[in-house]
C-alpha cells in the first residue's frame, strides 16, 4: 500500500493540482486500501470500475478549479428503520 492513502486531503488536493499525482493513482490506492479492509464490512456495496473510469476521465480532462479535484470520495448512509426507533 502506498503513503498516498496516509496524506491529508489538503495534501492530496495540492498534489493533484500540482501534477504529482493523478486522480487514477489515489483512487487506486483507497482501492487497495479497502479491499485489505473487506473484513471491517464497511461497504454494502463497491463500484470500483465506476471510480476507476471516473478518475481516469478526470486525468483526460482534469477541472482542477473543483474543491476536491479528482478525489475519490465515500459516503456512508445510514438507514433508518422505523421499527427501530
Amino acid at each position: 500500500m502506498s503513503d498516498i492513502i496516509k496524506q491529508s486531503l489538503s495534501e492530496l488536493v495540492k498534489n493533484v493540482k500540482d501534477k504529482k499525482l493523478s486522480s487514477l493513482e489515489i483512487t487506486k490506492a483507497f482501492i487497495e486500501r479497502s479491499e485489505k479492509s473487506k473484513e471491517l464490512n464497511a461497504y454494502i456495496t463497491e463500484d470500483y470500475s465506476s471510480a476507476l473510469e471516473k478518475a481516469k476521465k478526470f486525468d483526460q480532462k482534469p477541472n482542477l478549479d473543483l474543491k476536491l479535484p479528482g478525489i475519490p470520495i465515500f459516503f456512508p448512509f445510514m438507514l433508518l428503520v422505523s421499527s427501530l426507533l
